[in-house]
């Protein structure tokens, strides 16, 4: 699927694929509070604290073709400062919303 697409090329998807079988790189027997992965996978932000509900951190990217998106609205910011918050565990705060914000104007 196209969220899938997007990781796989992106730069945590990359560092992925390249460490995938080494199992002192992403030990996913380990929960993901205790796990210290190289980087990312979609479980580590989407599963975040254990929740199986992906869709509570979903949010809209006008690369994805949603270029109505109302960035203005209430629950559009409560879903960009929780996914800025997901980034913080290892990037700073700048950079995160920086990020972000660059995803938004693709």
């Amino acid at each position: 699927h196209r969220d899938w697409e997007a990781y796989d090329i992106s730069i945590h998807g990359t560092v992925y694929q390249v460490n995938k079988w080494d199992p002192t790189q992403f030990d996913l027997t380990k929960k993901l509070a205790d796990a210290d992965y190289v980087g990312p996978t979609c479980q580590y932000c989407h599963m975040r604290g254990g929740h199986h509900n992906v869709q509570r951190l979903s949010t809209v990217y006008t690369s994805m073709g949603m270029s109505n998106a109302d960035r203005g609205a209430p629950l559009w910011k409560e879903k960009r400062d929780t996914w800025a918050s997901v980034c913080d565990d290892c990037h700073s705060p700048r950079f995160a919303r920086e990020n972000l914000q660059a995803m938004d104007e693709a």
